[in-house]
């Protein structure tokens, strides 16, 4: 253990709450894990904690803010959501914050905890500065944001990562319709992530819909009605491609040959 080892506890064991009770850990915090989602018990187990994370999914925050007391003290309550304000929980201790990675966690995954961000929020300097401690324990891109930067950086993840993935799911329905499997698709992935190392992803577009190749689209939309996929796809697909022409329209896109 070091100096600025911590008391932890955590509040809900699914996906978040898992992971990050092991990655603490790691980094030699003393853990406990409270599973229970009765408010008593709850406090009871988290008595005399540092810090309590709350690790349970957005709609159970009203409920633990109506029903859990913490006492006055040394010890911080903070959630981990990325859509809710800090001032959420600002009943459950006179310390609270907010300690949000910004990461999509799933069972068995080996996550990069030194590159993953962590915004952090607080009511006060003193709790802000240990969340900041707990946070730079684990990562080394940690920042203070407020909640209604927090509520952007959770939509734009929500475009870059929930809304992407769903594409992946599409293209992979395509593919499997067509007798072909998504690892085909694993380069083309890898390097469109790639390109935004290097330049913003506006230059990185390219596509028909960008270079208005018509008939390629036409192609594309009849092979969308002929094949076994899911209802709505191919509305989806001619409004990304509205979307993709008005953003050049705009003078937002270049256009590309490829």
């Amino acid at each position: 253990m070091t100096a600025d080892s911590k008391d932890i506890a955590i509040v809900g064991m699914g996906r978040v709450g898992t992971h990050l009770s092991r990655a603490l850990r790691t980094a030699g915090h003393r853990v406990t894990e409270i599973r229970t989602h009765a408010a008593v018990e709850a406090a009871r187990c988290a008595a005399g904690m540092d810090l309590v994370l709350l690790c349970v999914q957005d709609e159970r925050l009203p409920e633990l803010n109506r029903q859990l007391r913490l006492p006055a003290g040394r010890t911080v309550v903070a959630h981990v959501s990325g859509a809710t304000p800090l001032q959420a929980i600002a009943d459950i201790a006179p310390h609270h914050g907010v300690f949000y990675c910004l990461q999509t966690f799933s069972p068995g995954d080996e996550i990069d905890y030194s590159r993953m961000p962590i915004l952090v929020e607080a009511d006060d300097e003193p709790t802000a500065i240990l969340l900041e401690t707990v946070a730079r324990s684990l990562s080394r891109n940690v920042r203070r944001i407020d909640s209604q930067q927090r509520l952007g950086l959770h939509l734009a993840g929500a475009f870059a990562s929930n809304y992407s993935n769903l594409m992946y799911t599409a293209a992979e329905q395509v593919l499997q319709a067509c007798g072909l499997e998504l690892s085909l698709l694993q380069p083309i992935i890898e390097q469109t992530a790639a390109k935004l190392r290097r330049m913003p992803p506006l230059e990185a577009q390219t596509g028909p819909a960008l270079r208005h190749d018509e008939s390629t689209l036409a192609r594309h939309r009849q092979l969308l009605k002929d094949l076994p996929v899911t209802d709505g796809l191919l509305d989806i697909y001619n409004e990304l491609a509205d979307l993709i022409i008005k953003f050049k329209t705009d003078g937002q896109l270049q256009g590309k040959t490829a």
